[in-house]
């Protein structure tokens, strides 16, 4: 008998030892060989510039009407908007994984009448039900899942600018570089 419960003891002990590690590597950025000095690169001074703002063609051309194309892409084009709505899925993903690592709780209640329509003898049924679940994160699933889901939200936002970024230059180049050639 004394048998028995060291082994349960020793299984419980590995079990919560082998339960605290994550399954997977965390990622690593793989090392890439670069060049330390470029062809013909003799000017070591390096400068910086202010980041482009996001409506940049406002003040690079000064045209009403392209503006106005612009804001209208911007407002009604539907590639656009169905990547904005994955960016709103990815965000949305992103909250359901951080919380399907909290307890999770759901309650149930309803009421039904049985018997003839109208009969006096009509019995009320009432229930009422609760469930409260939890998982451990025992080998890291839920931040994998979180880690997954961040990324995904990055992914989306980059196609998103991606996506605005072909259109606007699509406008510009089709209507100013196009009218200003018919304007000669």
């Amino acid at each position: 008998m004394m048998k028995y419960y060291l082994t349960t003891a020793l299984l419980i002990v590995m079990g919560s030892i082998n339960g605290c590690s994550s399954l997977g590597p965390d990622y690593n950025e793989p090392t890439v060989d670069i060049e330390k000095q470029w062809l013909n690169d003799t000017d070591n001074k390096q400068t910086s510039t202010d980041p482009v703002q996001v409506k940049w063609w406002e003040e690079a051309f000064h045209d009403e009407t392209l503006n106005s194309l612009i804001e209208t892409m911007l407002n009604e084009n539907l590639s656009l908007r169905s990547a904005g709505l994955r960016v709103l899925q990815s965000k949305q993903k992103l909250a359901i994984a951080i919380g399907s690592q909290y307890p999770q709780s759901q309650s149930l209640q309803g009421s039904a009448q049985s018997g003839a329509p109208f009969s006096s003898s009509a019995v009320q049924h009432y229930n009422l039900g609760f469930n409260l679940s939890w998982e451990a994160d025992v080998w890291g699933r839920f931040q994998r899942k979180i880690e997954s889901a961040s990324a995904n939200l990055e992914t989306s936002v980059a196609d998103y600018d991606g996506i605005a970024l072909v259109h606007d230059y699509n406008i510009s180049d089709g209507s100013i570089f196009g009218v200003r050639k018919c304007e000669k």
